[in-house]
């Protein structure tokens, strides 16, 4: 594997926050009556400035718009 490929635990979004996520079967999902807490951040605050990332996985579900707009900067 190579040394420059990073993996983090924690969900993309537009901001830093918590979220409650529904983990029941197939379909796993952020929700309101969710048992699981997951912690979100946005890559802009997340990486050091000056960050140039050649590329970015993302398997988001529905939560694309808020990922994106968390990037604008790093994307820019």
């Amino acid at each position: 594997m190579s040394n420059n490929i990073y993996f983090y635990s924690f969900g993309l979004s537009d901001k830093r926050g918590t979220y409650s996520f529904s983990s029941q079967g197939p379909n796993s999902m952020i929700s309101d009556s969710g048992s699981s807490k997951i912690h979100v951040d946005s890559l802009d605050n997340f990486l050091p400035k000056n960050t140039t990332p050649f590329f970015i996985k993302m398997d988001i579900e529905g939560s694309e718009e808020k990922a994106l707009s968390g990037a604008k900067t790093i994307i820019a």
